[in-house]
């Protein structure tokens, strides 16, 4: 049977073509509740002629158009409906009236309210659900400039949360216009920021507090030189007045604010975590029940001490003088904060869920890690509290809410107190917090790095005694010209030979120079040219037998003992006291001389 061309009648064209009109309008319909522009005549006769023009006759071919138009857009209560209400972010299409047409599950989590608000506008639902009417207001404002302005403007919102919290909201509208330049619809949508800008506020005070830590570490370390010359003169002096009062008067009183001062420094140093920790194993609540009795008379008989400490040991590696200092600290300015009285709580214990592990261990980035967990220290007031201007300036150095006649001592006068209890806090590889509003007290929450369960033995004490000089010869390599000339005078008192170098190149040329032998070589950390620990280390290779003690008054990063430093070679922090000098130097002789 010889095979023709097939051509469908015009019955079947005519059909056709109304099915595809019926499918354009309903697309179309789809393509305009979905924000986008209809399309004009022009455009709508062209795709209707062009669909009728290449339909094919077989009826399957449009059966199979039917069924992939399905598939790929779903229907207004399916797909796409599901999509944008599983998006956290809240959207919103209004029409040119701006009476709301969709709402997100996110904007309105209540089916009745998302049912209600459809033909409403902004203000009926403020007024409706008593919220502050400036709100509506505003949010008018601001999708009047983006109608007016023919573009998408964004703006940041405060409103209240469920929970009471002010919530910070990132919003942004933005128009649609038809080709004839005709709203259509008003697009927005709203981002929960609050706990971004909290994250970013906190950055930037963490950078703050590190930049003027950086200062007061170069400050301290300034400080600590010229202290070390004044400290020692006098020190020095006071040996040589003791017969005659009114200048041993004098000079005592020098050093009574030469010590002052120290404190001072070494709060600032605090702060600035370039303090030398002496750090060990330790029990805090063996250290919190050991200050029991201290506390109490410094907080008075109106303020109640209550301890809520954990059963089991809390282990952490700290400098024992260091937490006791911090705990001290928080605890005077608990007292300071209720003049009438009050309670001020003590509280430990571990932090020994997964969730919470992985939390710190996550904030704590660019820190040490916490291989054995992390322990809590919470300082609970029942005081006048702080707003939140002040809560975020506590930390800052010199700033202080108390009056200059008040506080236990220059260091908190000075606005120090918590300054240092920060450094500390950060040096030993944790963190603070605090969380407080007038009227109700104040929270501060220590989390620190936990410890191995082992307890060192607590180091015998430092004897007294001050141990003679002796005839040996020592190096004293320093840059700081005063220090240096001190510091060889007091040795030469003592009845040792001094040999004098200004930095570690200096140093070597006296190591090839000298023809006799260097008992000693006492040398400051942080010098130019050759800095003390290099210096330490090429001066031993030449002359294996000399003793070797680090000073610096700049105890930071760079001469951290458990850092860059050699663990091994003692380390006399300045401004020293003469005892210290004497005692240390003599040590490390007789180490020499002990048979190995």
């Amino acid at each position: 049977m010889p095979l023709k061309e097939v051509s469908p009648s015009s019955d079947e064209l005519r059909r056709e073509n109304e099915r595809l009109r019926r499918r354009l309008a309903t697309l179309e319909a789809k393509l305009q509740r979905g924000g986008a522009p209809s399309l004009d005549g022009a455009a709508r006769s062209s795709v209707t002629e062009t669909s009728a023009a290449t339909v094919d006759a077989a009826e399957p071919a449009a059966d199979q158009g039917t069924a992939a138009e399905t598939a790929e857009s779903p229907d207004d209560g399916g797909f796409h409906r599901q999509l944008l209400d599983h998006i956290p972010i809240q959207i919103a299409v209004l029409d040119p009236q701006l009476r709301y047409t969709y709402v997100n599950l996110a904007s309105l989590d209540d089916a009745a309210q998302r049912r209600w608000i459809l033909g409403k506008t902004h203000r009926d639902y403020v007024k409706a659900f008593s919220l502050d009417p400036t709100l509506a207001e505003q949010r008018q404002e601001w999708m009047r400039r983006a109608i007016d302005g023919g573009k998408s403007v964004t703006y940041e919102e405060s409103r209240p949360g469920a929970d009471g919290i002010t919530r910070l909201i990132l919003r942004s509208h933005t128009p649609i216009f038809d080709a004839q330049g005709q709203l259509l619809h008003l697009f927005g949508y709203g981002v929960d920021i609050t706990e971004h800008k909290e994250f970013v506020r906190r950055l930037m005070e963490a950078q703050k507090l590190d930049a003027v830590g950086k200062l007061a570490g170069g400050v301290g370390h300034d400080f600590n030189n010229l202290l070390t010359a004044i400290l020692g003169y006098c020190q020095l002096l006071a040996s040589e007045v003791d017969q005659q009062p009114k200048l041993s008067r004098y000079v005592n009183s020098i050093l009574t604010a030469g010590h002052q001062a120290t404190t001072l420094v070494r709060r600032l140093l605090a702060f600035g975590r370039q303090q030398h920790l002496e750090t060990r194993r330790l029990d805090l609540n063996q250290v919190l029940r050991e200050l029991r009795d201290l506390l109490a008379p410094t907080l008075g008989e109106n303020i109640e001490l209550v301890y809520a400490l954990s059963d089991a040991p809390v282990h952490i590696e700290a400098d024992p003088s260091q937490v006791q200092q911090v705990i001290l600290n928080l605890a005077v300015n608990a007292r300071d904060a209720m003049p009438d009285g009050g309670r001020l709580v003590l509280a430990s214990r571990w932090l020994d869920t997964e969730e919470e592990s992985q939390t710190l261990n996550s904030a704590a980035a660019g820190r040490q890690e916490a291989p054995y967990g992390w322990v809590e220290l919470t300082v609970v007031d029942t005081g006048l509290g702080m707003n939140e201007a002040t809560r975020q300036r506590i930390f800052e150095p010199f700033f202080t809410t108390k009056s200059q006649d008040t506080g236990p001592s220059l260091g908190t006068r000075a606005g120090l107190g918590l300054a240092a209890v920060y450094g500390i806090i950060e040096q030993s590889g944790g963190r603070i917090s605090v969380r407080s509003s007038p009227g109700e007290g104040s929270v501060f929450r220590i989390v620190l790095p936990a410890a191995e369960t082992e307890i060192e033995e607590a180091a015998p004490p430092p004897q007294t005694n001050r141990p003679g000089g002796g005839s040996e010869i020592i190096l004293v390599t320093e840059d700081e010209e005063t220090v240096r000339i001190f510091t060889c005078e007091a040795l030469r008192t003592f009845g040792y030979v001094v040999l004098e170098a200004v930095d570690g190149v200096d140093a070597m040329k006296v190591c090839q120079q000298h023809d006799g032998p260097i008992d000693l070589l006492l040398t400051d950390v942080v010098m130019p040219r050759m800095g003390g620990q290099e210096l330490a280390t090429k001066f031993v290779a030449a002359r294996p037998q000399t003793r070797v003690i680090f000073m610096s008054g700049y105890t930071g990063s760079t001469s951290d003992r458990r850092g860059n430093l050699d663990a091994d070679i003692p380390f006399l922090a300045k401004p020293f006291h003469l005892d210290a000098l004497s005692r240390l130097v003599r040590q490390e002789l007789d180490q020499k001389k002990a048979p190995q």
